[in-house]
């Protein structure tokens, strides 16, 4: 997930919109070269689909591009057959981009519980103060309750002494 490598978005702050574009099209380019289209993109084209493609994948780093060009170079995209168009391109980036956010999702979640679970031993505050206060009314019904079993027992033994007291 993280590479390490440079954003787009931070690499068009730095070097400006062209440069990145530039570096877009030599993949595009090398892209264009391999698959040995029967309709080659044309040079207007290429300057399209890095202009989108630098204009909507700010987020996603140089790795992430690569990783897409790589999979297109390696066939892991259908629908290559002689010709390819930008959608199709585009496309790939917007499935790529899903995939990323949902395993950054997926990770995310995952950090979520192993931090949970690494803390589910401990009480949080608000858990003792509740089961402080649960056990000190627990203490103080069985408080009353040995209380009113004291009564109950002095209330007994004064009634088998009043009956052994009565003639009979």
């Amino acid at each position: 997930m993280n590479s390490g490598a440079p954003k787009m978005g931070a690499l068009v702050r730095h070097l400006g919109e062209r440069v990145v574009e530039a570096y877009i099209k030599l993949w595009l380019i090398d892209l264009n070269n391999i698959l040995d289209l029967k309709k080659p993109w044309k040079e207007h084209q290429i300057d399209d689909l890095a202009f989108r493609i630098c204009d909507k994948y700010r987020s996603l780093n140089i790795a992430d591009i690569n990783l897409v060009f790589a999979r297109a170079k390696n066939g892991e995209y259908s629908g290559i057959m002689d010709r390819l168009h930008t959608a199709t391109v585009m496309k790939w980036f917007g499935n790529y981009y899903d995939e990323r956010l949902t395993t950054a999702s997926e990770q995310s979640y995952q950090d979520h519980v192993q931090a949970k679970t690494a803390f589910s031993g401990q009480q949080r505050s608000a858990e003792r103060r509740m089961e402080f206060v649960v056990r000190a009314k627990a203490n103080e019904d069985n408080s009353n309750n040995v209380k009113a079993a004291k009564k109950r027992i002095k209330e007994a033994e004064k009634q088998v002494k009043k009956d052994n007291n009565q003639p009979k």
